[in-house]
């Protein structure tokens, strides 16, 4: 197989992988935030809206983390770079 077409395979499964992250993190904000909201008048909010919000952090922090490590390996060239353009 060419390397190229691996490569491409590879990146599909990462960016599946995060669009999955991103999801889960969409709705594990959205249902503690709703949990918040709907015990806002009571005395204590519970706990679990506060660990859900959290678990919901580290999630997106995973998957900004495959972002980032993807941007190193394959940088982009800038259309601001001049390294290699004629003069």
């Amino acid at each position: 197989m060419l390397p190229q077409l691996d490569e491409r395979r590879k990146m599909t499964k990462n960016l599946f992988v995060r669009n999955i992250l991103n999801a889960l993190f969409i709705l594990l904000s959205i249902i503690s935030m709703v949990g918040i909201a709907m015990t806002m008048s009571e005395p204590e909010i519970p706990m679990w809206c506060y660990a859900l919000a959290i678990v919901a952090v580290i999630v997106k922090m995973v998957e900004a983390v495959m972002r980032m490590s993807e941007n190193t390996r394959s940088p982009r060239k800038s259309r601001f770079d001049r390294t290699n353009r004629e003069v």
